[in-house]
């Protein structure tokens, strides 16, 4: 029987799940005028970011804000961090200008969408003594469930400072704006080391880089998905998705101990006009020092280009490097982009180290990107978007299922892990890996890492919230719905205090299910009853599920090794996995049992808009 993989970071602390005493959450709207940022009386987002102080939550309603400013007036604290997040079900749009653009710290920014500004999209701000490294800009912020579009500049960037996070994010079209030198993910001398800055979980595609050496000679060296650039102390990068950017995948620069592991990058290198974009590059002997890259898989469809360039002497395991579109049920071409691993993937499943590899996937939904070309009212200082770009993100469908968390879906990898951003899914409708229900009559469905019941009774499910209506011969059916459907978006366990790393199955759950949604604010229970204690969520009196409960271990989704009794009040763990208070060590063997518990707040801060110029040397 396959265990869960142990994935523990030392530096990963609790977030507090009780809101502080004093706490204040503050409701905005498009064109609101309320001076209290009540429910009923939302004021402006204006408003509501020059009120809200450390611990303080401000909601943000649906719709679109336009050149609105969204701009911290205040610094949150490591135990109270303040928290900018999309209502439930909602896609607040900032258009035309990027949000941040101030001092502030410990600020985390849950659900928003950036598009369309000149400059960056998010951002901490850049400050001309960070070029030199001789300086600290203002540091400890998250960026989860966002989406950075069309921004002229960078889609995310960090400078200088230590505490980012980066989380189930979709990041696209950044950089087409004059003289751009950007990337959809820039982390530029960054503070702190690999423990510190995080980017997990999301998706680059359609950047570009238009600085002056972009031009007919072809020395332009950004654009890539996701960079660690010039100075930086070190970072993790794990579950991202690059694709069809102009510069790398991912690109070190002049940065050591960079962490890389269970990505999938697939044909970068778009831009005829640029150099040095291998797939994922190491340009020069500092960026090789301290450097790990293990279990990503890598296709190359550009004439010339590396899969991994220029990385003598870095730690290296079981990359795949010489895959083709044949491994993913929708690679570039295809309607919607699907990295899902097909059954005949057989060189990356199973096939990954269980060293640093992450408890969870990627479990993005394809559907939130589709085939097509910008449309509407296009910014005048947008250059004109290269043949290359041939993806959007579909809005409409994101709006439809309730937000951009609701395109994340992890799944829980089971030892030996699968190459690459996601784990084999099997058959629509199973469980990871593909098992299917086994005879018998039982009425308790027992899953095991997030294999479908053995027993057969009605609780089968896909580990990554998948909804299951298995009903086995022989076994019991469900009713209504055999719901350990953790909804799209709630694996998203962002705990930090301090902000160094959102925790991996442990920690901080927050976790959406099947009849109810968990604002990341905390603005409602999970499907009115149950909520995350110390990392733990588990429905009692099947308040999740009709007809069966749901324990969701340490906020990941499905519970690996759960066993849950079909129409019964309570959803225990037996020979499976838990994920216990704020370890994030997700050990096996280990019985778990809670009480629901009543909604608690998340804390958070930050984002802020970027502005650089930089040059780049050749790879070294």
């Amino acid at each position: 029987m396959k265990q869960p993989i142990i994935f523990c970071s030392s530096l990963v602390a609790t977030l507090a799940m009780a809101p502080l005493a004093g706490a204040t959450t503050y409701y905005a709207k498009v064109g609101g005028t309320g001076s209290t940022c009540g429910t009923t009386s939302e004021c402006s987002v204006g408003t509501a970011a020059g009120k809200a102080v450390a611990g303080d939550t401000v909601i943000l309603r649906d719709g679109n804000y336009g050149k609105s400013s969204l701009s911290p007036a205040h610094s949150g604290t490591a135990s109270a961090w303040i928290t900018f997040q999309a209502d439930d079900n909602a896609t607040p749009i900032f258009e035309g200008t990027g949000v941040g653009n101030s001092t502030a710290e410990y600020i985390r920014y849950i659900g928003l969408v950036a598009r369309y500004s000149q400059y960056g999209g998010f951002g901490n701000g850049w400050i001309a003594s960070c070029n030199n490294n001789t300086s600290t800009s203002n540091g400890y912020l998250q960026y989860i469930n966002c989406i950075a579009d069309g921004n002229g500049i960078n889609g995310i960037a960090h400078y200088c400072a230590p505490g980012l996070l980066i989380q189930q994010s979709i990041l696209a079209h950044n950089g087409n704006g004059a003289d751009s030198w950007s990337s959809a993910v820039n982390l530029y001398g960054v503070t702190g080391g690999t423990t510190s800055n995080i980017v997990r979980e999301t998706i680059a595609f359609d950047t570009i880089d238009t600085s002056s050496t972009h031009s007919s000679t072809g020395k332009a060296t950004d654009g890539s998905g996701f960079i660690l650039d010039a100075g930086s102390q070190g970072a993790t990068f794990f579950n991202n998705v690059g694709f069809e950017n102009g510069g790398s995948c991912i690109r070190l620069t002049n940065s050591p101990n960079s962490l890389i592991v269970n990505n999938t990058c697939y044909g970068n290198a778009k831009d005829p006009l640029a150099l040095y974009n291998d797939e994922i590059l190491y340009s020069d002997a500092t960026s090789r020092t301290g450097a790990s890259l293990l279990n990503n898989v890598i296709v190359v469809t550009t004439t010339g280009k590396s899969a991994i360039g220029n990385a003598n002497g870095i730690t290296q395991s079981n990359n795949v490097t010489n895959a083709t579109a044949s491994v993913f049920l929708g690679a570039p071409g295809a309607d919607n982009i699907d990295f899902n691993l097909t059954s005949s993937a057989t060189t990356l499943i199973d096939k990954g180290t269980t060293s640093n590899a992450p408890v969870n996937d990627i479990g993005f939904d394809p559907k939130c990107i589709k085939k097509g070309t910008l449309s509407g009212t296009l910014p005048t200082w947008l250059a004109t978007p290269p043949s290359w770009w041939t993806y959007v993100i579909d809005y409409a469908y994101i709006q439809q299922i309730g937000g951009v968390a609701k395109c994340f879906n992890p799944r829980t990898r089971v030892s030996a892990p699968d190459i690459g951003a996601f784990e084999y899914n099997g058959t629509p409708g199973t469980s990871t890996g593909g098992a299917t229900s086994t005879g018998g009559s039982s009425s308790t469905a027992s899953t095991t890492g997030g294999k479908s019941a053995t027993g057969g009774a009605s609780n089968a499910t896909a580990t990554g919230g998948s909804s299951s209506t298995a009903s086995t011969t022989g076994g019991k059916s469900a009713t209504g719905g055999t719901s350990n459907a953790v909804a799209a978006g709630g694996t998203i366990n962002t705990a930090g205090a301090g902000g160094t790393l959102g925790v991996m199955g442990g920690s901080s759950a927050v976790a959406s299910l099947a009849g109810g949604s968990t604002s990341l604010g905390g603005s409602k229970g999970i499907g009115g009853s149950a909520n995350a204690s110390g990392g733990q969520v588990v429905s009692a009196g099947g308040a999740n599920a009709t007809g069966g409960a749901v324990a969701s271990i340490g906020g990941t989704i499905g519970a690996a090794g759960n066993s849950a009794v079909a129409g019964d009040s309570t959803a225990s763990s037996t020979n499976g996995s838990s994920d216990s208070g704020s370890c994030n060590c997700r050990v096996s063997g280990t019985r778990a049992n809670s009480a629901a518990f009543g909604w608690f707040g998340l804390l958070g801060l930050l984002v802020l808009r970027t502005i650089r110029k930089r040059r780049r040397l050749s790879p070294a």
